[in-house]
């Protein structure tokens, strides 16, 4: 007990208490840089990859301190008993590994976590009913490409950044819910031919070029966040990030998919671009888009831009309050 006591006086007050509350309730498997231990208890960590590779459906994986590595989770839960991860930050300052997080695996619940400096994407997921919850997602993109030196975007690249987050191809039935996403050099939160996917409750400010951009993605539900620019660092040429943009870009490593069926409901966009469609096809259009119960503030006009193209089916907007605040 005396080697023990040590410990805890050396951990601080926080982590005094951590250790303590695990000795009356240890659930789980506990992780941090370096953990030499079993996993089983907060006195006894394991590395991230180990809790990774021991987690089964149900399992909870606290998160101790900063994970300075990229972390791969590909482990999967089941419907009723997903994987969750909560706690820490993974912070990958230094690394050109291209996600600080990536989730291939399916059932996984991200749960309170710092992600921060990631080379091109913060967390990326392609992995199957995956939320993201009450996270920090900021400060990611530090591919020199896309971040000065002195912290700035790079304005000068036209194109083909990342994105604090990203539901890519094939990552279906997704949550992103109750996150500050911040200060990434590339979009906020993105879908890339994303299917069935909630972006629910988030504060998404100071991204570069779009707060939330959904591309090529179906059944997107994008309801009650909050998007605001107020720091030109994080301008594009000088302007504030776009609120919402929906996208129809061309790939030549992924076959073409439709956008359709989007509801943008209940967001509130302060000072920033308002919604709008970009595309680089020929034939591209939107089918089933809904925009409703939005609020804009200091958002110059239009605040929804949505060009009349050839195919344009199901288009909804209403009830939408204009540019209150001006």
């Amino acid at each position: 007990m005396l080697a023990l006591h040590k410990y805890l006086t050396a951990m601080g007050l926080a982590g005094a208490a951590l250790l303590a509350a695990a000795f009356i309730f240890s659930d789980g498997l506990w992780v941090r840089q370096g953990g030499r231990g079993n996993c089983a208890a907060a006195w006894s960590p394991c590395a991230f990859a180990e809790g990774v590779r021991k987690a089964r459906p149900g399992d909870t994986v606290h998160v101790m301190g900063t994970i300075r590595t990229p972390v791969v989770i590909d482990v999967s839960g089941k419907e009723g008993a997903p994987v969750t991860f909560t706690g820490g930050t993974v912070d990958t300052l230094g690394s050109v590994e291209q996600s600080a997080v990536l989730v291939t695996g399916d059932w996984i619940v991200i749960d309170r976590m710092e992600i921060v400096h990631g080379y091109d994407f913060g967390i990326r997921v392609n992995g199957d009913h995956v939320t993201i919850r009450a996270s920090r997602i900021h400060d990611n993109v530090m591919n020199p490409l896309y971040r000065l030196k002195d912290g700035k975007c790079n304005s000068a690249q036209r194109s083909g950044w990342g994105s604090g987050h990203r539901h890519y191809i094939g990552a279906d039935d997704g949550l992103v819910i109750g996150n500050e996403v911040y200060n990434n050099c590339g979009e906020g939160i993105t879908a890339l031919q994303a299917n069935s996917l909630q972006i629910i409750g988030n504060t998404v400010h100071d991204n570069f070029s779009v707060g939330i951009y959904i591309d090529s993605s179906q059944q997107v539900y994008v309801r009650n966040n909050t998007t605001r620019a107020a720091n030109p660092a994080y301008f594009r040429n000088g302007k504030p990030m776009r609120g919402v943009s929906l996208g129809q870009e061309a790939y030549d490593w992924a076959p073409f998919v439709q956008i359709r069926d989007i509801v943008i409901d209940g967001n509130l966009f302060d000072r920033v671009g308002g919604i709008a469609f970009y595309y680089e096809i020929s034939g591209a259009h939107l089918e089933n888009v809904t925009v409703v119960n939005n609020t804009f503030l200091g958002v110059p006009e239009p605040q929804i831009d949505f060009p009349n193209l050839a195919g344009n089916k199901g288009i909804v907007i209403t009830n939408n309050a204009a540019n209150a605040g001006n």
